[in-house]
């Protein structure tokens, strides 16, 4: 979770002026520890609004339940019992609130436990663009003319949750939540990656990139964006390849959501409708409706964060890139 992130050996090493070593040694982090104990159990004792309080426990307990966790912890001691060290940085569990429901984002950085300074990623992440997946759609229509082209589609589950933490680094891995029914600040120990790490994004691609290639080495057209796995091929295979796919993942333990398998003429990917049938991109309605939303919301207030401007920003070129 700290130190220099695990290469690949498969991504580009980043340029010579942005491979930096972490801004905080392990020694450094260590020497705040009580200091970012105290103010994190002083920030999540309070709570702000109820009903988020409740969603962001009610689903800590569901990953506790799962086995992504331990906990709930009540006390330091507790926790440093489990971690193995009184010296362990817990970093609040933020409500973000996308399309009506709760999601949770625990603080690592500098506002949080300061985890992500001391962390330091040695690679470009490179994933497929629009640009890859046009290339093996005309692939195959070139090679295939007659045949009626299909997309497949797998989503892994809780993702970053199933990538194992290294024991030793469990207590840069701790959460702190407001329990909504004690009013107490609480701990949870991560098994799993939590979402909000510098290293979690990198730790989770290998993995994704590594079960792509298994599926390359079995003829596949595969590939992956974080934890959406996807594939082009013709309608005769498309059907074999979906259950190699889902084969491959079971016998590996990698959970997935069966409910969003997806293998047809008409596949989403990533918010984008791929129409093989009429050879046509298309902006899924929801994604429609979830941009015009917050781009109304921004245009009410009058107001626009910096971090915010930059999402939206990526979000929206994502769009138009498919629209050229």
């Amino acid at each position: 979770m700290i130190g220099t992130v695990a290469r690949s050996g498969r991504w580009p090493l980043l340029p010579k002026d942005k491979l930096l070593p972490p801004e905080l040694t392990e020694e450094e982090l260590l020497d705040k520890a009580w200091e970012i104990q105290q103010r994190v159990a002083a920030k999540v004792s309070h709570c702000a609004n109820r009903d988020e309080a409740a969603s962001l426990w009610e689903a800590a307990i569901v990953d506790r339940d799962a086995g992504h966790c331990l906990g709930p912890f009540y006390n330091a001691a507790a926790v440093a019992q489990v971690v193995g060290s009184e010296d362990f940085l817990p970093m609040p569990r933020n409500a973000v609130v996308q399309k009506g429901q709760v999601r949770g984002v625990d603080d690592a950085s500098l506002t949080g436990s300061k985890v992500n300074e001391a962390a330091a990623p040695v690679e470009k992440l490179g994933l497929p663009t629009l640009d890859t997946n046009i290339g093996v759609i005309q692939h195959l229509r070139a090679v295939a003319p007659h045949a009626q082209l299909y997309g497949w589609v797998l989503d892994e589950k809780s993702a970053y949750r199933q990538i194992p933490i290294l024991p030793g680094h469990r207590r840069y891995a701790v959460v702190a939540l407001h329990d909504p029914k004690s009013g107490r600040p609480a701990y949870f120990v991560m098994i799993g990656h939590a979402f909000g790490f510098v290293s979690a994004v990198y730790n989770f691609n290998r993995r994704a990139a590594l079960i792509n290639e298994f599926m390359h080495n079995m003829g596949l057209l595969a590939f992956q964006y974080y934890d959406d796995k996807f594939g082009f091929t013709t309608q005769p295979l498309a059907e074999l390849e979906l259950q190699l796919v889902v084969a491959l993942h079971t016998c590996l333990g990698v959970d997935f959501s069966a409910s969003k398998l997806q293998c047809a003429s008409l596949v989403r990917i990533l918010g984008i409708e791929y129409k093989f049938a009429q050879m046509q991109l298309g902006l899924c309605r929801q994604r429609r409706k979830d941009l015009i939303e917050e781009i109304d919301i921004c245009l009410n207030l009058e107001r626009l964060e910096p971090g915010h401007a930059g999402k939206l920003k990526g979000k929206l070129q994502f769009v138009a890139g498919h629209f050229r």
